[in-house]
């Protein structure tokens, strides 16, 4: 609970004001996580699966995966098996938007099969783009995940560090996902973290 007031009060002082209080009884684990995610209306933000070295982050590759960062075989095994979590647990989900690079929208489609891509979820790191565009794709990212999903759904984006860290001060591994929940005043809250293979974890235990 001390992490999240302290997580909060840095986002205020940098101007990072959409992500409100976090739940009040703090991080959702175990079976009260899975129990929130069934109910819906949550926004899941996943990193993109672990990848290769090299390759080049620039607008001017998108279409061009082998000339970017690639997922790993590891990466691709871990994104499936996010698919095959989400299914075990019963988890609802809706839309699932990715990034324009190659490895958020394999990461997507392995895990989730079906995936529209958003130009808010292109790497911030990425050459080729102006601090305009910089600006505008933090907006979109913010208004993403204060958006309400429908009823009895969630929301997953599946991005990059670069997109979700300076809108939420929040840093996931590849491969692992924040979980916020949309307050209905334009801002939202703080449910989860979970760490790279963690819904593989939460499904095994789920099953004992």
């Amino acid at each position: 609970m001390r992490r999240g007031a302290l997580l909060v009060a840095a986002l205020l002082l940098t101007g990072c004001g959409g992500l409100s209080v976090p739940e009040p009884e703090g991080p959702l684990t175990g079976d009260r996580l899975v129990t929130a995610l069934r109910d819906g209306g949550l926004m899941l933000y996943l990193r993109h699966t672990e990848t290769t070295e090299g390759g080049i982050d620039s607008v001017s590759t998108l279409g061009d995966c082998a000339a970017q960062r690639e997922l790993s075989e590891a990466g691709r095994h871990d994104a499936h098996e996010i698919g095959a979590a989400f299914d075990a647990l019963a988890v609802p989900v809706g839309r699932v938007l990715a990034g324009p690079f190659c490895r958020t929208v394999e990461t997507a489609e392995l895990a989730f099969d079906e995936v529209r891509t958003d130009d808010a979820l292109l790497a911030l790191a990425s050459t080729g783009q102006s601090q305009a565009e910089q600006d505008a794709a933090k907006e979109r990212v913010r208004e993403l995940l204060s958006d309400e999903p429908p009823d009895g759904e969630n929301v997953v984006l599946v991005g990059h560090i670069s997109n979700v860290g300076p809108v939420t001060g929040t840093s996931p591994e590849e491969g692992g996902t924040v979980v916020f929940r949309p307050d209905g005043d334009g801002g939202f809250a703080l449910v989860a973290e979970v760490p790279p293979q963690g819904w593989q974890r939460l499904a095994e235990l789920q099953s004992d």
